[in-house]
């Protein structure tokens, strides 16, 4: 059998298919980045006596970690039900959606991991979310089951 068969089967069935079944991979890659981030600004604390340089290279720091912690809201783990969408950041804020209100899907491939970009629209108001998942022989891309459920709901 093959992996669309699967798909497929699942599809008439109503099985939830899961797109990706956990954001620990985010959260590991925020404490990571948080830690490094820490290590820095205390290595430019010693080596610089807190000059007005240092000053400003740790305002640049904290800038740029805000601006990663605000895109890890973007993360989510997700399955799709029927033909909703339905999703979960790390920090677990759910939505639910209906695979109809997709608007695009994008996907990027790189080490045996699948990066996955779905925007779509929810009460009017424009979502983007990205997808992680390990790809293994087993299993189709998250854009290519989120493609064909889109074929046999529209």
């Amino acid at each position: 059998m093959t992996k669309e068969e699967r798909l497929n089967i699942k599809i008439e069935n109503k099985e939830q298919i899961t797109l990706s079944n956990s954001s620990e991979f985010v959260k590991l890659t925020a404490i990571i980045v948080s830690l490094l981030s820490l290590i820095s600004v205390g290595l430019i604390l010693y080596f610089f006596k807190i000059k007005i340089e240092s000053i400003l290279l740790i305002f640049t720091f904290l800038i740029v970690y805000l601006l990663f912690i605000v895109q890890l809201k973007e993360y989510v783990s997700a399955s799709i039900k029927d033909e909703m969408l339905i999703t979960k950041n790390i920090f677990n804020t759910k939505k639910i959606t209906s695979i109809k209100s997709i608007k695009s899907i994008s996907s990027k491939t790189l080490f045996n991991v699948d990066f996955t970009k779905v925007t779509y629209k929810l009460d009017g108001t424009k979502y983007s979310i990205r997808i992680i998942q390990k790809i293994d022989s087993e299993h189709l891309k998250n854009d290519e089951i989120i493609k064909t459920i889109l074929k046999i709901a529209c």
